[in-house]
């Protein structure tokens, strides 16, 4: 933003920048950097939120169960997420890689 007010002083001249009303800028940043159909997306998105006070259990069983479900959910998801990740080791005998070649000796004569 401030890049942008430094180009703006620059085209319209200093004096009338500096005369420029608080309303007036901030009018000018909100037709520049808020296009009218991204604003309605934030608004509904902000709307259809969940309230938080809707998720706080009432009792501590009540957290205990939830906490354990949200555990339940992340662990699976990660379990599933696992096998596409995981290389395969099992087969190493045409796998030589993880094998150590031992140290050359020198000859010393």
């Amino acid at each position: 933003a401030l890049s942008w007010r430094n180009s703006h002083v620059r085209i319209v001249g200093s004096d009338v920048a500096y005369v420029m009303t608080w309303i007036e800028l901030k009018k000018i940043m909100v037709d520049k950097y808020f296009p009218r159909n991204e604003m309605k997306k934030i608004d509904t998105e902000l709307w259809n939120l969940e309230s938080v006070a809707a998720s706080k259990p009432k009792t501590m069983q009540k957290a205990t169960e939830m906490a354990t479900g949200l555990m339940d959910k992340k662990i699976r998801t990660y379990a599933e997420r696992q096998p596409a990740n995981k290389r395969k080791f099992e087969d190493t005998s045409r796998n030589n890689q993880s094998r150590q070649q031992p140290p050359k000796r020198q000859d010393v004569a």
